[in-house]
C-alpha cells in the first residue's frame, strides 16, 4: 500500500501536462480541472516529504501492528486465543472484544459499499488517510 501510495506522484505528471495543453490550446476548464486534480495529489504527496507520519500505511504504522501481533503470541495475551482484527476505529481481539492499539484504520484499501464514483471521490479526498479521529500509542 505504502508504494502504490507513494507510485502516484510520477503519475501525476500526466494530467499536469495535458493540463497545460489544454489551457494553452484547447479547452480552459479542462485544463484546469486536470491541474486541479492533479496539483491536490502532488501537493498532499510533496507534504508527505516533509513529514513521515503524514502518509496513510507509515513504517510507524507496521511496527505498531507487528507489536499488537508479538502481544498476542506472548504469554501475555488478551485470552486464550487471541485473534487481532483491524477495524475501522482500532484494533481489537475478535475472540474477547479487548482493544489492543486503538489505531485507526486507513481508508487505503478498505472495500467499499458504494458504487465506483463516490468511493474514488472519497478515498480522493481523504487521500487515503482513516477516516476517524487518530490516537497516539499509550
Amino acid at each position: 500500500m505504502r508504494r502504490l501510495w507513494w507510485g502516484v506522484l510520477p503519475l501525476t505528471l500526466i494530467p499536469l501536462l495535458f493540463g497545460a495543453a489544454s489551457l494553452q490550446s484547447g479547452n480552459g476548464a479542462f485544463g484546469f480541472g486536470l491541474w486541479a486534480g492533479a496539483g491536490w495529489t502532488a501537493i498532499q504527496r510533496l507534504v508527505a516529504l516533509t513529514d513521515a507520519q503524514a502518509v496513510p500505511v507509515s513504517v510507524n504504522t507496521a511496527h505498531r501492528l507487528q507489536a499488537v501481533m508479538d502481544a498476542c503470541e506472548s504469554d501475555s495475551a488478551c485470552c486464550a486465543l487471541p485473534d487481532p482484527v483491524w477495524e475501522v476505529m482500532s484494533v481489537r481481539c475478535a475472540a474477547c472484544r479487548n482493544v489492543l492499539d486503538p489505531m485507526p484504520r486507513p481508508d487505503l484499501g478498505r472495500p467499499r459499499t458504494e458504487r465506483l464514483p463516490m468511493a474514488m471521490l472519497r478515498l480522493w479526498m481523504a487521500d487515503g488517510h482513516a477516516l476517524g479521529p487518530s490516537e497516539q500509542q499509550p
